[in-house]
């Protein structure tokens, strides 16, 4: 196998409003993202294929 690539982010605040449908009650509700967390990344499996 090939090289492996990760890459992290995390974000602040977003002073907007974001409409999700609640998990627990299944209804939409209006929610505000204080942090998130997003990861990517790669793998060269050799011969120009790559795996995301």
């Amino acid at each position: 196998m090939g090289d492996i690539t990760n890459k992290f982010d995390i974000s602040g605040k977003d002073d907007g409003k974001h409409r999700l449908v609640c998990q627990e009650c299944g209804r939409e509700t209006l929610h505000s993202i204080i942090c998130s967390y997003n990861e990517s990344g790669s793998e060269d499996c050799g011969g120009g294929n790559s795996v995301d």
